[in-house]
């Protein structure tokens, strides 16, 4: 096994659906998400991440110090890869392993866009990710993560904030706001 279950293919795109939205909200670009998530009953907090015009399933770690992307899908979705000036090691559940590459990217969740944001290329751990979110970029947006519902939150005002709460077993984003002042 090469650890790629999670990466797109043409066979995937055929056999999923798309992800629902809140029809009163922009889709973004997770209107055409192709990822099945449906078997994953677990507890595991998922997000669908949209990167280089695809969008995919991504494991929400704040237990990860740095975000992660699959050599695989670099390559699928031609994202140019950066070389380290120096050799890393990385190491998690899967024990330790060198990281030698990583990419710039920016992404989108549901509908909201980040700027470019580093992720080491590497296997993620797993075959069921091929995308990590780490503790980086959670501290690096300032966001809130709330496990329990499944959401990601920030703060903008005092009293306001947003809440993006994506359920990836049953396919379904919305966002809230909260607290909004609307001036006339």
């Amino acid at each position: 096994n090469d650890n790629n279950g999670g990466v797109l293919s043409n066979s995937l795109k055929d056999s999923t659906t798309n992800v629902e939205v809140d029809t009163d909200e922009d889709q973004g670009e997770h209107k055409t998400c192709h990822i099945d998530n449906a078997s994953n009953s677990n507890d595991i907090f998922t997000i669908y991440v949209g990167i280089a015009g695809q969008v995919v399933l991504a494991l929400a770690d704040t237990g990860a110090v740095y975000s992660s992307i699959h050599p695989d899908l670099v390559k699928q979705l031609n994202i140019p890869t950066h070389g380290l000036p120096v050799e890393v090691y990385g190491k998690g559940i899967g024990g330790e392993y060198m990281v030698d590459r990583f990419v710039y990217e920016k992404i989108t969740l549901h509908d909201l866009r980040f700027d470019d944001h580093p992720f080491k290329v590497n296997k993620c751990g797993t075959s069921q990710f091929v995308m990590v979110l780490g503790a980086d970029f959670f501290r690096k947006f300032e966001l809130i993560i709330n496990p329990a519902n499944r959401s990601i939150g920030r703060q903008v005002a005092k009293n306001s904030f947003w809440e993006l709460v994506m359920d990836t077993r049953n396919k379904k984003c919305r966002r809230k706001l909260f607290n909004l002042p609307v001036q006339v």
